[in-house]
C-alpha cells in the first residue's frame, strides 16, 4: 500500500488502471495484434510510474517536492513554449528588434517540435485555474499527468494504432472504427473522472473543463460526414494564404539550413520543367534521414518559385504525424497530407504533384552524421506503380546534407521490433544541435537537387489499371539510375567529394548496417 501512496494509486485509481489496461488488451486482441500488447501497456504506464517515483526520489534527498513541481511547471513552459512562440511573433512583428540567429532557432524549434508545444501548451488549461484557487504546482502537475495519460494519450497511441493494424489488415479506416476509437476514449475517460472524484474531487471541474476543450479541438480530425474522406485525405484544411503570410518565417528556417535548390539541366532550353502545372507528378525525396526536413521546405525558396512558379507538391508525411496536436493543424495548413495509397491517388487524379520518402523508416535505422556513406533503401516499388497507374511522371529529390541534420538514439533490435508491432521505431529520440531535437546547421549547407523528368509510359496500359511487375521494375531503374548519376555528378560541389551511395535492397541489410555502424558486411550495392 506504501507504493501505491507513492505511485498516487488508490482504490479507485487502481481499479482505473486495471480497467483501462484490461481495455487495451481486448481491442488490441479485437484487432488481431496480441503481440503488440505489452509494448503498448509499457508506452503508456512507464511514465506513470517513473515521473512519482522521480518526485519521491527528490523529496527523500531533501527537495521540497512543491518546489520540484514548480521547477516542472515553469521548465516545461517557459523554454519549450513560450519564449519560441513570443521570439517568433516578435521577429514577424518587429524584426528589426530581435536576434536574426536566435529567431532562426526558434523557428526551427517551432516548426519541427510543434507537437511539444502542443502537449506543453496543455498545461496551462491547469495552470491557470491553480492561480485562481490557490493550488499548489505539485497538483497542477499530478492533474496534468492524469488528463495526458487518460485522455489525450489514448486518443493518439490508440488511434494510431488502430489505423495501423487497420492498414495493416487491409480493413480500410472508416466510420466503424473512429466511433469504436471514440467509445473507448470516452470509457476512460469516464473512468478517470471517477477515479478523480474519489481522490480529488475538488480538481474534477478543472479537468471536465480540459477535457471538453481538448475534445473540441479532436473534432477537427473527423470528416465533416461519415461517408466523406478524413482532412489528412481530402485536403479540406489546407490554407494557401497561411503558406503565403508566413514567407518570413519560413525563411528563417531556410537561412538556418543554409538552403539552396540545385535544378539539374537547368541550363538546358530543350530540356522539359520537372514540375508543370496540371501535371500529374509523384516526386521522390531522398534520403529519409531521421526527419525529412527540408523536404517541408523545398517548395518555399525563392528558387522553386522563380522555376516552378505556383506549382505546390502535397507532403506525404506519415501517419501518425497526423495525430500529434498543432504538428497535424500546421501539416494540414501547409498542404500536407497523408502517406497512403488512398490520397496518393487522390491527388493523381486532380493531376497535382506529390511528394514522398521512398525509403522511408527503414532509412532511420541507418542514418548517420558520421562517415562517408549515405545508404539509402530502394525495396519499396508501390510509388512507381502508382506513378504508371495515373501516368504520372517521375522525378527524384536528392537532399545532399540531409543524413548530417539529425541523429536517433541506437537501439536497433528494440526499434526494428517496435517498428513492426507498433508501425514506428521506439524508442524515438532525435538529437542534433545542443543534443535537442533540433536540426544542426549542414556544415556544407543543404543543398536539394532536383533531377530530369522520368515520363515513363506502359504500352497498351489504361489509367488506372495494374501495370505488369516487368514495367514496374523497368521504371523503378530508370528512377534510381537518375538518383545515382545526380549524386555522382553533383557531390563534389555540395562538399561531399569522398562520400559514397549505397543501395540497400532488403530488410535484411537494413538490419545489418543498423547493427553495425561502421562495418562493410551488409553496404548493399553501389551499382
Amino acid at each position: 500500500m506504501r507504493l501505491l501512496r507513492l505511485l498516487g494509486l488508490g482504490s479507485a485509481r487502481l481499479s482505473t488502471t486495471a480497467l483501462t489496461t484490461m481495455a487495451i488488451v481486448t481491442l488490441l486482441r479485437l484487432f488481431g495484434s496480441t503481440r503488440g500488447a505489452a509494448t503498448t501497456i509499457v508506452v503508456l504506464w512507464v511514465p506513470a510510474v517513473l515521473v512519482p517515483t522521480a518526485l519521491a526520489a527528490f523529496t527523500s534527498a531533501g527537495y521540497p517536492p512543491e518546489t520540484i513541481a514548480a521547477l516542472a511547471c515553469y521548465l516545461i513552459l517557459v523554454p519549450f513554449v513560450v519564449f519560441p512562440v513570443v521570439v517568433v511573433l516578435a521577429y514577424r512583428l518587429a524584426p528589426r528588434r530581435v536576434s536574426h540567429s536566435i529567431a532562426e532557432l526558434c523557428t526551427v524549434w517551432v516548426l519541427w517540435n510543434s507537437h511539444v508545444i502542443g502537449f506543453g501548451s496543455l498545461l496551462l488549461l491547469f495552470l491557470v485555474p491553480a492561480y485562481l484557487t490557490r493550488q499548489e504546482h505539485l497538483e497542477v502537475l499530478y492533474d496534468y499527468g492524469v488528463f495526458m495519460l487518460f485522455v489525450v494519450a489514448p486518443l493518439i497511441i490508440v488511434s494510431g494504432g488502430f489505423k495501423f493494424v487497420a492498414t495493416r489488415k487491409r480493413w480500410g479506416w472508416s466510420w466503424p472504427q473512429r466511433a469504436l476509437t471514440g467509445a473507448y476514449c470516452l470509457l476512460v475517460t469516464l473512468c478517470m473522472w471517477m477515479g478523480q472524484a474519489y481522490v480529488r474531487p475538488h480538481a474534477v471541474p478543472t479537468t471536465m473543463v480540459a477535457c471538453a476543450i481538448f475534445y473540441a479541438y479532436a473534432c477537427t480530425y473527423l470528416p465533416p460526414h461519415p461517408n466523406a474522406s478524413p482532412p489528412e485525405v481530402s485536403g479540406a484544411r489546407e490554407w494557401p494564404w497561411f503558406r503565403e503570410a508566413g514567407r518570413p518565417i519560413w525563411n528563417l528556417a531556410i537561412d538556418y539550413l543554409k538552403l539552396r535548390l540545385v535544378v539539374d539541366g537547368a541550363d538546358d532550353a530543350a530540356a522539359p520543367p520537372a514540375f508543370v502545372a496540371g501535371r500529374a507528378t509523384v516526386a521522390g525525396f531522398h534520403p529519409h534521414g531521421i526527419i525529412p526536413y527540408a523536404s517541408g521546405l523545398l517548395a518555399m525558396t525563392a528558387e522553386w518559385r522563380a522555376a516552378f512558379g505556383d506549382v505546390r507538391p502535397h507532403m506525404m508525411t506519415d501517419f501518425m504525424t497526423h495525430l500529434l496536436p498543432l504538428m497535424r493543424d500546421l501539416i494540414h495548413w501547409l498542404g500536407g497530407r497523408e502517406v497512403s495509397k488512398e490520397s496518393i491517388r487522390r491527388a493523381l487524379r486532380r493531376r497535382e504533384v506529390v511528394m514522398l520518402v521512398p525509403g522511408g523508416q527503414a532509412e532511420i535505422f541507418t542514418t548517420r552524421s558520421w562517415g562517408t556513406r549515405v545508404y539509402l533503401y530502394r525495396a519499396h516499388k508501390g510509388f512507381v506503380r502508382l506513378a504508371l497507374q495515373h501516368r504520372a511522371r517521375l522525378v527524384p529529390l536528392l537532399s545532399m546534407g540531409e543524413w548530417q541534420l539529425m541523429d536517433n538514439v541506437s537501439w536497433p533490435r528494440t526499434q526494428a521490433l517496435s517498428r513492426r508491432l507498433l508501425g514506428f521505431p521506439f524508442p524515438f529520440a532525435p538529437y542534433g544541435a545542443y543534443f535537442l531535437p533540433i536540426p544542426r546547421r549542414p556544415r556544407h549547407g543543404l543543398t536539394i537537387l532536383i533531377g530530369r523528368p522520368i515520363d515513363y509510359e506502359c504500352a497498351q496500359l489504361a489509367e488506372g489499371d495494374s501495370p505488369s511487375d516487368e514495367e514496374v521494375d523497368r521504371a523503378h531503374k530508370l528512377y534510381f539510375d537518375e538518383v545515382r548519376r545526380l549524386f555522382e555528378k553533383h557531390k563534389a560541389s555540395c562538399g561531399y567529394p569522398d562520400h559514397q551511395l549505397v543501395f540497400l535492397d532488403s530488410k535484411e541489410q537494413v538490419a545489418q548496417v543498423g547493427l553495425h555502424p561502421g562495418g562493410e558486411a551488409a553496404e548493399g550495392k553501389r551499382d
